[in-house]
């Protein structure tokens, strides 16, 4: 899980938790809980008032052209190595350095689809707004697609 994701988890849900273990849903700002307690609360009926009001994501579920919906792409800088090269000083040799722009796996957030205002992600990996994310539950009952979007 990307570091900045997984800190500002911790952070929400506050260190006293533990070990914080995704999927994690929260509707408006408030933690609902893990998938169990998402299921339980869908087989109680519960979960429909809590989605009611939010708003419905009708573009068709697509996935990003650029990095099919994970959201992560290849770090253009490294490579994905997470290793940049310098030249040295004075040695003539060249020196590798942790590359800057991309976390532990070599990824970086995908600039399609994950910008600011954009309805695929929440504000990118450096979106510390105190957003919550709606869960958008599909309109065909044949479909079992569901998926988030920053709520409004």
């Amino acid at each position: 899980m990307h570091w900045e994701y997984r800190e500002e988890l911790r952070r929400t849900l506050g260190g006293g938790c533990g070990a914080v273990i995704p999927p994690r849903l929260f509707v408006k700002g408030r933690h609902i809980g893990g998938a169990e307690e998402v299921l339980g609360l869908h087989e109680q009926g519960g979960l429909r008032g809590l989605l009611w009001g939010l708003p419905v994501d009708r573009s068709g579920g697509a996935p990003c052209r650029r990095c099919g919906g994970v959201r992560f792409v290849l770090c253009g800088e490294c490579s994905g190595s997470r290793k940049v090269f310098a030249e040295g000083g004075g040695g003539g040799g060249e020196a590798a350095a942790r590359c800057s722009k991309c976390n532990e796996n070599g990824l970086v957030v995908c600039a399609l689809c994950c910008s600011r205002g954009s309805p695929s992600c929440n504000g990118g990996a450096t979106g510390k707004e105190d957003e919550g994310l709606s869960l958008c539950l599909p309109t065909d009952p044949t479909s079992s697609r569901a998926h988030l979007l920053p709520a409004e």
